[in-house]
C-alpha cells in the first residue's frame, strides 16, 4: 500500500469517526459504508458510485479493484523472489 493511500484512508477514517459520532453511531469497519454504517450490499448501487465520486475516484467495479490488487501483489512477490 502506498503512503498516499494509507494517509488518505486514515483521513477518511477520521471523517467517518466525526460523522458517526455526531449521529451517536459506532464507526463502521467498512471503507464505503452506507449512511447508517452498514456494508453496501451492491457494488453497483448509487451510493457506492456517489462515494467514489466524493473520494475523487473514477467508477470501477469491485471485481476490478480485487483483480488489480491481486495483480500488484503477484507482481511484487515476483520482484522480491528474483
Amino acid at each position: 500500500m502506498s503512503t498516499q493511500l494509507a494517509t488518505t484512508l486514515l483521513e477518511l477514517r477520521g471523517d467517518h469517526r466525526e460523522r458517526y459520532f455526531e449521529k451517536g453511531l459506532d464507526v463502521p469497519d467498512w471503507v464505503f459504508a452506507s449512511v447508517d454504517g452498514e456494508i453496501l450490499r451492491s457494488a453497483t448501487s448509487d451510493e457506492f458510485t456517489r462515494r467514489l465520486g466524493t473520494a475523487g475516484l473514477r467508477h470501477i467495479r469491485i471485481q476490478g479493484l480485487r483483480d488489480r490488487f491481486a495483480s500488484l501483489l503477484l507482481s511484487k512477490a515476483n520482484q522480491s523472489s528474483t
